[in-house]
């Protein structure tokens, strides 16, 4: 099967993800990271907590320092598990709980709001990055 390649200039836009999805594959990043960490025993703050009493962890969803789920401040995912299953119990979390559409609308409002938090920043940090080519 013979194909014909040609060279064609190419919306940036087209191979970018949606902003909500770059946000849900950090927070997804984050739970896991936090997840081998609570496992080792060391804490964490905000997302996960695990009481070794209870055999109980904690889970909350976070996007930066703002909770996307549950919506209490006092809320939290509730599972009973042992430190060793930590891991396993979180990967079960993301699954059931980030691999659909369920929380895109709060985590797009808290995307924006952090964008109107540091726009400027950041439009200024980019102009000095390019003006001493890092």
């Amino acid at each position: 099967m013979a194909f014909e390649f040609t060279i064609g200039t190419v919306d940036p836009s087209e191979h970018r993800k949606a902003p909500h999805v770059v946000a849900k594959a950090k927070i997804i990043k984050k739970l896991l990271s936090d997840a081998n960490k609570v496992s080792s025993g060391k804490e964490v703050r905000r997302t996960l907590k695990y009481s070794d009493s209870a055999g109980r962890l904690d889970i909350a969803i976070y996007y930066g320092i703002d909770r996307i789920a549950p919506a209490g401040p006092n809320s939290y995912f509730q599972v009973q598990c042992t430190r060793e299953q930590i891991v396993d119990v979180i990967k079960e979390f993301i699954i059931a709980q980030l691999s659909d559409d369920r929380y895109d609308s709060e985590i797009t409002s808290q995307l924006e709001i952090f964008r109107d938090r540091t726009g400027d920043s950041l439009i200024k940090a980019r102009a000095a990055r390019q003006s001493t080519g890092i």
